[in-house]
């Protein structure tokens, strides 16, 4: 009888608790974003990956600077490079490369990636909470934090994570009347997928497929 008393107190607490979290929506993108700093504000500081984290960012580094746009231009003498093993890392497309220019050196990459990953579990939670209970989606935004979210790794995967997870949510919330999404959004939508070909070209082309399948 206690136990069951009791459990019917937690129940009724935690749907207190829910209800006036899903009605101040702004304590909870404020509860994800501190635990987000303090999860990974360290890691622009410090290298918490080891060695291995800043390998590619230096490789990237070398090659905008070096290879690619050595005097702020496209360097010419690319026309006459050989397609060979050695010439492996030109199998990215020249987005991670333009950035990388633009950003200049490690220290600049790595509070990059620390503030558009930031972009990551808000969106997730955003995305969930229309479908799902505020419990649920904050903790899906809180694993997505630990587990999908890396400010120490350049890579395109992480760089295009939260433009993929923004073009999804204009599809869910870009449908006006009769069901069809505004010319404008569409617009906004292809040019974010144009970014993310430019930055990984398969998962690119895959995600405007999915894209043009769930529009039309």
């Amino acid at each position: 009888m206690v136990v069951s008393k009791f459990a019917l107190y937690l129940e009724n607490k935690f749907n207190s608790i829910e209800l006036k979290l899903k009605k101040h929506t702004f304590w909870v993108y404020l509860l994800l974003t501190a635990f987000y700093f303090v999860y990974y504000l360290p890691n622009i500081f410090i290298v918490c990956g080891g060695f291995p984290s800043i390998t590619f960012p230096l490789d990237s580094l070398y090659i905008a600077n070096n290879l690619l746009f050595p005097n702020s231009g496209l360097n010419p003498e690319l026309a006459k490079t050989i397609i060979s093993p050695s010439n492996a890392s030109f199998i990215y497309p020249p987005g991670i490369y333009l950035l990388t220019k633009v950003l200049g050196n490690v220290s600049n990459i790595f509070i990059f990636l620390f503030i558009i990953q930031l972009a990551v579990p808000l969106l997730i939670f955003k995305l969930l909470h229309s479908v799902s209970s505020v419990s649920i989606a904050i903790s899906c935004s809180l694993l997505a934090t630990c587990f999908f979210v890396n400010p120490n790794c350049w890579s395109p995967d992480f760089i295009i994570q939260p433009i993929m997870l923004t073009v999804i949510l204009l599809l869910m919330i870009g449908k006006g009347e009769e069901n069809i999404i505004h010319p404008s959004t569409l617009a906004v939508i292809g040019f974010l997928s144009g970014l993310i070909i430019i930055v990984k070209h398969n998962i690119g082309v895959f995600f405007v497929i999915v894209c043009i399948t769930l529009i039309f």
